[in-house]
């Protein structure tokens, strides 16, 4: 291969390597783009990088730019075609054209600047300089963003990281060979002697970072760290309870999961784990009508938990500024029947809230009272400094958000003041069973439908194929929706502390490894599971966290089942209930056309205190209820599907050992047709010159790891005629090839293949001799 060869090669790779880097760089976007970007994304890059591969040195390059364009177009209409709003037939075809066109803004805008940006930078990262400078950059973008972001993104850091390292040996090499060909060509002779510490050490490191202990990070973030030299508290959550997972907080940061305590958290991004319950209180709810108090929802889910973001789509984008009882923008519901739920809620102890929680969807705040301490002096004892916000005053640092119900009190964690209590009224639905069965589960947005159906790009395909078997019976949406809630109900079991031996590590899912798997867990595997479930149905639904009602002043059951039972199912009780750290809760909520955003709770032992119009009938009480059996549901229990998983895995080990041993018998029998078709393919592009010249380095560097000394500053001849090694027949023919090489080497003369053989002739008789000698 020569040095123009070798450099095309190098510039058919580095499209794929850029576009490897940048398709994990764009993960950063996560929550932000709609996965049709992505899909178009992923598969241009793809497209651009394999016309490259086949194209360069072939074709001219705007013939490959052209072919390239084009692709992305069609790649572009291909996904979106579905969202193409219809024309009409008598348009002209060039206006059908321009709307197509228009019908692909902004996916086009956007890929278009992302192929473009591949092109620049393949073009442009030709040195390793580049190579560390655009490293660094793409680097530092996915650490910046794991670290003070919910994501996790040490899958693509180390991605691109093993990419770096392929690619600047591949510069390495290109380098080595401009420099010196003949020994470039030496080294090619033993690829794996050169390729095989690359990987050996990239598979050292993987190995010894999955296996390390999880300990508590030795360096803070730099924001933190100033925070805490100005003598700040760093909030990471509401006062309430942080941690993990919707219904749980910790007071420690670095516990494990199963030192958890029951609580208010404003991080999902990892759910599961065990927790103990928290039966402190946390406030006290007095109310026109009992109700859960909701705080605020999640849409995007990742495969392990839900993240901090909301949808808003272009009419609901902007947030808007609270003054104190005046009405929110409101989500229109004109076929809902609704009741307005007033609440005032009294802090047990105070801190500063993220959020403000309401019965349903907010209408007004009322009133707010803050109470914090002051210290006036270090003479003076501190005091207690109350401020009311009334009628008409503005409510600082707080927002509504009308697309996911959401009052909050502050995003940047910044806000010190306490609310001590504070009075809202609240919008909720009165349950129409026969209304809602007429209606349709869908979304007039389009881009909100698309949001809140979402599901991963490898979402497993299983756990549709249940929320198909569950709702078979269904003769609508709002049945799909009962059914989805009450299969949750019935088949799996509560428990705070999931068994998580059951897991077999075939699936990385949460909803499935609960679905299939453990079978019990808290409300955060029911809600999670039932939202993915519905979503798998086209159905649209989002994760919704608060507390559950909490407990009465009269409570009506036993101390035992304080834990996770409800305590009355009529609604339209008003009174004064005290919520706990233990009323921690998270529960689903579906859209309907015309009611918009109906709850549901699929957790057993709890019921949603609903309220119905009279004499309401259930519709599932005519609709028969199928039974699904899932294969590792129902007719294999979970010790004996690991059972089963671990059988096929020996299974698999055995098959894999006959075909090694079947493997290398035949290439003992056949070693010699082997060795011959290993080097034709090794050297099928060097000249026959080169491969006298090989054929004898190979054979001294032989000579040279058995014991015979290279003669520094010595030509080869005179190393050679150094030896006193062999007998007087082995020297003559290590002189005879000698003489082969130096005509190979220096004279200019082509050799033809008949002299070839003659060398490999004399090779294989030298290495007999050598070991006769050595003898």
């Amino acid at each position: 291969m020569n040095v123009k060869g070798h450099y095309e090669w190098l510039q058919r790779l580095t499209p794929l390597l850029v576009a490897i880097i940048i398709a994990n760089v764009l993960t950063v976007f996560r929550g932000y783009w709609w996965n049709d970007t992505y899909n178009i994304i992923w598969l241009s890059l793809a497209i651009i990088s394999l016309v490259h591969f086949l194209g360069i040195g072939r074709l001219p390059r705007f013939v490959l730019y052209t072919i390239e364009f084009i692709s992305i177009v069609i790649v572009t209409i291909m996904i979106r075609k579905e969202h193409f709003v219809p024309i009409a037939e008598d348009v002209k075809n060039l206006t059908r054209l321009w709307h197509y066109i228009q019908s692909m803004h902004p996916f086009i805008e956007i890929v278009l600047v992302v192929s473009i940006s591949l092109l620049l930078l393949s073009a442009w990262v030709t040195s390793k300089k580049r190579l560390y400078i655009f490293f660094a950059v793409s680097l530092l973008i996915l650490c910046v963003k794991d670290s003070y972001s919910p994501m996790k993104l040490w899958l693509q850091i180390a991605i691109i990281i093993v990419v770096f390292l392929i690619w600047h040996t591949l510069l390495h090499f290109h380098y080595l060979q401009q420099k010196n060909s003949t020994s470039f060509k030496l080294l090619l002779h033993r690829p794996l002697a050169v390729i095989m510490p690359m990987f050996v050490v990239i598979a050292m490191l993987i190995v010894i970072g999955t296996n390390l202990p999880a300990k508590p990070p030795l360096l803070e973030d730099p924001y933190a760290l100033w925070k805490q030299s100005r003598g700040e508290k760093v909030e990471i959550g509401n006062g309430l309870g942080t941690g993990g997972g919707g219904g749980l907080s910790s007071t420690n940061d670095s516990s494990p999961l199963n030192s958890m305590t029951s609580g208010y958290s404003r991080t999902d991004k990892k759910l599961g784990g065990s927790f103990q319950f928290d039966y402190s209180p946390v406030m006290t709810v007095k109310t026109t009508h009992k109700s859960y108090w909701r705080g605020e929802s999640r849409y995007y889910y990742d495969g392990t938990g839900w993240y901090d973001t909301s949808y808003l789509s272009e009419n609901e984008g902007l947030t808007e500024i609270i003054r104190v009882d005046e009405e929110f923008i409101a989500e229109e519901r004109p076929l809902a029947q609704t009741v307005m739920v007033e609440q005032q809620y009294n802090f047990v102890r105070q801190a500063p809230l993220p959020v403000l929680f309401a019965a349903g969807q907010a209408t007004r705040l009322l009133e707010v009272v803050y109470k914090d301490t002051v210290n006036l002096s270090e003479e003076l004892t501190d005091i207690t400094e109350i401020t009311t916000i009334g009628p008409g005053e503005l409510l600082k640092g707080a927002l509504w958000h009308p697309s996911d119900w959401r009052i909050e009190q502050y995003g940047d964690g910044t806000v010190k003041s306490n609310i001590a209590t504070y009075q809202v009224e609240s919008e909720v639905i009165v349950i129409d069973h026969q209304a809602l069965a007429e209606a349709t589960a869908t979304i007039e947005d389009e881009d909100a439908m698309e949001a809140y159906t979402s599901i991963p790009l490898l979402f497993p395909e299983r756990v549709r194929k249940l929320a198909e078997e569950v709702t078979a019976t269904a003769n609508n949406d709002y049945e799909k929706v009962l059914l989805l809630e009450q299969h949750l109900k019935s088949s799996y079991n509560y428990t705070n502390t999931p068994d998580t031996t059951k897991l077999t590590g075939t699936s990385s899912d949460f909803v499935e490894q609960f679905l299939f798997e453990l079978q019990e867990g808290y409300c955060d595997y029911f809600s999670t599971s039932m939202v993915m479930m519905a979503r798998t149905l086209n159905i649209p639904a989002r994760w919704v966290k608060g507390f559950s009602s909490g407990v009465s002043d009269e409570p009506i059951v036993n101390q035992e089942q304080l834990a996770y039972t409800q305590y009355m199912k009529n609604s339209d009780t008003s009174g004064t209930y005290t919520v706990r750290n233990a009323d921690a809760h998270s529960w689903v909520e579906v859209y309907f056309e015309g009611y918009g955003w109906v709850a549901f709770e699929p957790t057993p032992g709890f019921a949603f205190p609903y309220t119905y119009v009279d004499d309401e009938i259930n519709p599932l009480e005519n609709v028969l209820v199928p039974t699904p059996a899932p294969l590792q549901s129902e007719d294999i229990t979970p010790k004996q599907n690991k059972e089963a998983n671990q059988s096929l895995g020996w299974i698999g080990y055995a098959l894999l050992a006959v075909l090694v041993i079947l493997a290398i018998m035949l290439g003992v029998k056949y070693r010699k047709e082997l060795i011959e078709l290993m080097n034709r393919i090794r050297y099928r592009k060097y000249s026959m010159n080169e491969r006298v010249i090989v054929e004898t380095t190979n054979f001294l560097s032989y000579c040279y790891r058995n014991g015979l000394v290279k003669v520094n500053n010595a030509t080869l001849r005179e190393t050679v005629s150094s030896w006193n090694f062999g007998s007087a027949a082995w020297r003559n023919d290590l002189q005879q090839l000698l003489h082969y090489y130096e005509r190979a080497h220096y004279s200019g003369e082509v050799m033809n293949e008949k002299q070839l053989i003659e060398v490999q002739n004399l090779v294989k008789s030298l290495k007999k001799g050598f070991a006769k000698n050595k003898l």
